[in-house]
């Protein structure tokens, strides 16, 4: 359970998140829930599920726990203070990417493009591939729908068969992202692996452009507000 907060601006949403996990550093360290990525300093606060003098249980934020409690005997239940985006303002942030870098490279040889959905459609029609003449040229940027239907299983199939795997693989991660949050059938096991995945893949994908001599982040890769708020 993660209890955040969501916005409609970047540069807003930056200026809250970080004065509210600035605050949580000044806790106890068992208090804290840090985030595993380079060079980000701030906290979140763990919700810790507690049991009442009357035996009833309630959850527990760094206000109601005392210093003589022990951290062993507490159960982690939620993290608050940690400020996000909604999911689907960050899967269009994502499809948007393509269309204003063109080009995103996974590799010395591995290119993902917006341009190959065209082939796809040209080649296998809207019924086989599941798109739109709207999806494939991306002329409504605000359209969550295009981000599915490019998205989708069949697509991503068709790109993969067609040799574009870079793309397919691009498009995987914006489907398991989707996933993790709107996908009605997934167990809570599937969702962490979906985030395992979509979190590694842009790392990497970031890591691969900072230290390759011929691209750069700017060009490259999704913007850093993007990044941190995926």
């Amino acid at each position: 359970m993660l209890i955040g907060n969501a916005s409609d601006g970047d540069a807003r949403r930056v200026t809250l998140q970080f004065t509210a996990m600035k605050q949580s550093c000044n806790l106890h360290k068992y208090r804290q829930y840090t985030l595993d990525m380079p060079g980000f300093t701030y906290a979140a606060e763990k919700v810790f599920l507690i049991q009442k003098k009357d035996g009833g249980l309630v959850a527990a934020t760094a206000e109601d726990l005392t210093d003589d409690i022990d951290p062993d005997t507490l159960c982690l239940v939620g993290v608050r203070r940690l400020h996000s985006q909604d999911p689907i303002h960050n899967v269009k942030k994502l499809d948007n990417v393509m269309e204003s870098v063109r080009q995103i490279p996974l590799g010395p040889k591995d290119i993902a493009q917006s341009a190959d959905f065209v082939y796809i459609f040209e080649t296998y029609g809207a019924f086989a591939s599941h798109l739109t003449r709207n999806a494939v040229l991306r002329q409504d940027r605000q359209n969550f729908g295009d981000c599915l239907l490019r998205s989708s299983l069949d697509c991503c199939r068709l790109l993969r068969d067609s040799g574009y795997k870079s793309t397919a693989l691009m498009y995987d991660m914006h489907r398991r992202y989707i996933q993790i949050f709107l996908g009605e059938r997934l167990s809570m096991y599937e969702r962490a692996v979906n985030c395992g995945y979509v979190i590694h893949f842009m790392r990497l994908q970031r890591l691969f452009v900072k230290h390759h001599p011929t691209t750069n982040l700017s060009q490259h890769s999704w913007t850093y507000q993007t990044y941190l708020h995926v």
